[in-house]
């Protein structure tokens, strides 16, 4: 009798203590991941002429882009459910500015953002990868120097962040940077100009290889 106590209150801690580890551990196994893939292919960037062939300008100066840039990211889903209902997906194109004067380091640059958002993802092993793709007009392209100035490098990044809700799920930088330079997308001092990266429903390839991307979360009509 006179153990009791102190064996009730040992199962009692016990108890309290599993009670506050196992549904950390259920959250741990029923949370979806998503990764891109390792590589090169996992983030890159390459130019590509419109769809019907034609050229998107008339001007002859060598400098002007008659091509689209291409930013594609490939990833797989890993999820203890059958789909994602959503996940959106944010990418960062480092560029010059061209309208802002340089500094004795000659590194003024500009952070071109653009974001995809898509829904019923389902879950996907690596061989069998799903796509997000973004595209620059070559308007756009133009009026930040031309080609020249999308040639990316460690010194001049591709960035994409994967969001299952508000946590971020997944990074990729399309170039090694060093650690200090991890956040460089985030950066307080180069300007974010947002709408100039289009996603691929907003481009010429919309129905283009439907099967490789989830289906996209279309913006609710005005009013609803």
């Amino acid at each position: 009798m006179l153990h009791r106590p102190g064996s009730l209150c040992v199962w009692l801690l016990a108890l309290a203590v599993w009670g506050a580890f196992f549904p950390g551990l259920l959250a741990q196994n029923d949370e979806a991941i998503i990764k891109f893939k390792e590589g090169s292919d996992g983030l890159k960037s390459d130019w590509v002429d419109a769809p019907n062939g034609g050229p998107a300008g008339t001007s002859s100066t060598p400098v002007d882009s008659k091509r689209w840039l291409k930013i594609d990211a490939q990833f797989t889903v890993d999820s203890p459910v059958d789909v994602i209902p959503e996940a959106k997906f944010k990418v960062y194109l480092e560029v010059p500015d061209i309208k802002r004067p340089k500094d004795s380091t000659n590194n003024k640059f500009i952070i071109l953002t653009g974001e995809a958002t898509y829904v019923n993802l389902p879950a996907v092993t690596p061989g069998r990868e799903l796509h997000v793709t973004f595209y620059v007009h070559p308007f756009t392209v133009n009026r930040y120097g031309g080609e020249r100035n999308f040639h990316f490098s460690q010194d001049q990044n591709v960035h994409i962040d994967a969001y299952i809700g508000e946590q971020k799920a997944a990074s990729k930088d399309a170039f090694d940077v060093p650690a200090g330079d991890k956040n460089w997308y985030l950066s307080e001092t180069e300007k974010k100009t947002p709408g100039l990266v289009l996603t691929k429903e907003q481009s010429p390839w919309s129905g283009a290889d439907a099967g490789s991307y989830p289906q996209a979360k279309l913006k609710a009509a005005s009013g609803e």
